[in-house]
């Protein structure tokens, strides 16, 4: 609801179970209303947020640590809409080392 109002980032880390995102959701907001700009106003409406759209900077950024075929099987059916959503694929070899993003 902050991230909505308010023009933040909402990162939600799937890891690597790709939950059903529904479940995250409660029941009033149906979570591909906030995966769709077009259903903007109804997850504002759902959440209290005032206005008919979220704050200038919002957005939504789902994270999942998935090997490429189980994530192109699972995905579409936790993520509603995930067919309409923009998507980047990162092979884990092609990252620095993990004690090099810590310096």
């Amino acid at each position: 609801k902050g991230a909505l109002s308010g023009g933040r980032r909402l990162v939600v880390n799937l890891g690597d179970a790709a939950v059903d995102l529904a479940r995250l959701c409660a029941a009033s907001l149906p979570a591909e209303a906030l995966m769709d700009f077009e259903r903007a106003a109804e997850a504002c409406q759902a959440l209290g947020v005032g206005g008919d759209a979220p704050a200038r900077g919002f957005h939504i950024v789902l994270l999942a640590e998935l090997p490429r075929k189980r994530a192109e099987r699972l995905l579409p059916q936790r993520v509603r809409g995930f067919a309409e959503l923009a998507t980047l694929l990162l092979d884990e070899r092609s990252l620095p080392a993990a004690d090099a993003l810590q310096e």
